[in-house]
């Protein structure tokens, strides 16, 4: 009898459990829908595509939009070495020869209002990418004026009339860190003359390769001074010296380490001059630093 009313009362139970479950499924789905929560930041406006391109806009389309009033520029004139590789044949055998030319780049600033971004745009598409040259240049310049770069974008333009595959974006950043100052003061720079060197965080100027190839280049540009950093002091070229011997003509080659300004001077006709820090640098090409 006991064991009559157990299963009596334990089935009432899984029934009762059973219709409390449809019902709350039932007011559930015949429910109204509540209305879907959106957090308050993520309620703002986006820039959409252009209709036109289908494309975000680009460096170039972000400058054409500000005024001249709006945007602070500063350029000049910087150096690169071309890398060329030829191939020839001769029989079963393959030879490789590497050549290296100096060319100048034009690297301008344009300081606009923003978001604090650092933008580098270069045309051609040149091999290596200038954006850490350009982050330490911004935050050296920033060092060395009082002007807020804080809500402002500062944008790099590099150029070129050549085709460069690759460009040692690293030995342009001393050049990159005087010209933002310029830009922010409104300081003048002098045009006839150029650097090439890197930029470190504490504002000291780093050692380049290409230094002969750099100089014939600035020279060709009718730049009268080339900066270089203390560091090339004393540069490797290669001697060719020939004489005759049994009727032979033997050419005899030979790598020297000599000094590069004295070197520089004679062989290619510019001045040359060592910095070691950014004021160095500010001390030759900023007008109003300019040494006696």
């Amino acid at each position: 009898m006991k064991n009559k009313v157990l299963v009596i009362l334990l089935t009432l139970s899984l029934l009762a459990n059973l219709g409390m479950g449809l019902f709350i499924v039932t007011e559930h789905l015949s429910g109204p829908k509540p209305e879907e929560y959106v957090p308050q930041e993520s309620r703002v406006r986006t820039t959409e595509p252009s209709e036109e391109s289908g494309t975000t806009p680009s460096v170039a389309s972000i400058l054409d939009t500000i005024s001249g009033q709006e945007k602070r520029s500063a350029s000049l004139q910087g150096l690169a070495v071309i890398t060329t590789i030829n191939y020839s044949r001769e029989g079963r055998f393959i030879y490789q020869e590497t050549s290296e030319t100096g060319t100048t780049i034009n690297v301008t600033v344009d300081i606009i209002p923003g978001e604090g971004r650092i933008l580098v745009q270069t045309k051609p598409l040149m091999g290596i990418v200038f954006q850490d040259a350009a982050n330490t240049a911004v935050a050296v310049a920033r060092n060395r004026t009082s002007a807020d770069l804080r809500g402002s974008d500062v944008i790099f333009s590099i150029t070129s009339d050549a085709v460069i595959p690759a460009v040692d974006g690293a030995s342009a950043g001393a050049l990159m860190t005087v010209i933002t100052r310029a830009a922010a003061t409104g300081e003048q720079l002098w045009e006839n003359r150029t650097i090439t060197g890197t930029i470190k965080p504490d504002g000291s100027i780093g050692a380049i390769g290409g230094v002969i190839e750099k100089a014939g280049a600035a020279k060709e540009a009718g730049k009268d001074l080339l900066l270089l950093p203390g560091e090339n002091e004393y540069i490797v070229v290669l001697n060719e010296s020939s004489r005759s011997l049994g009727g032979l003509q033997m050419t005899r080659r030979a790598y020297e380490t000599v000094p590069a300004k004295e070197y520089i001077e004679s062989k290619i006709g510019i001045r040359v001059e060592f910095v070691d820090t950014i004021e160095d640098v500010e001390d030759y090409l900023i007008r109003t630093s300019q040494p006696g």
